[in-house]
């Protein structure tokens, strides 16, 4: 099967989309599809896309130029294979580094500061015993968070 036919099969609208999530689900319901199975498609399918669209990616920068190519050939706005396609600008970007503003960067070390007390304060609540202590700094009881975490599958794909 050619890469184009393999993703035709997955090229719908959001309704055939939501539609097809909806049937899936219905489908381990009621036991004609195995739901590891699906759940190892799934993580394929989402791991064919991350490292696809991945920014920092090595598709990434190729694709997105390629695309653009393409694109402009066709205008600004126009319809194809049923999508609605728009060549516009991005989110813009600022690199502030350059601004030798005094302010900027004191409120960035501040923020940074900050920052870093806020995750030392949280590691010590995380160790702090589940019936609490004192606060030394203002003699306050307090109790560690509450912890969860979701049982999950995870799905390690064959590297072959």
């Amino acid at each position: 099967m050619e890469a184009t036919s393999a993703l035709a099969l997955l090229f719908n609208t959001k309704q055939q989309n939501r539609h097809l999530a909806l049937k899936l689900i219905s489908d381990v319901k009621e036991g004609n599809i195995d739901a590891l199975k699906l759940h190892c498609y799934v993580k394929s399918i989402e791991s064919f896309l991350n490292q696809f669209l991945d920014s920092k990616g090595e598709f990434k920068k190729e694709y997105s130029s390629l695309v653009l190519g393409e694109a402009t050939k066709w205008g600004k706005s126009f319809e194809m294979y049923g999508c609605k396609v728009r060549v516009n600008d991005g989110k813009p970007t600022y690199d502030y580094s350059k601004c030798e503003d005094v302010i900027l960067d004191d409120l960035q070390a501040q923020f940074e500061s900050i920052k870093y007390q806020l995750e030392m304060r949280q590691k010590m609540l995380q160790n702090i015993p589940l019936s609490g202590m004192v606060d030394p700094e203002n003699g306050n009881m307090i109790y560690p968070p509450v912890k969860s975490s979701p049982t999950i599958v995870s799905v390690q794909l064959p590297n072959i």
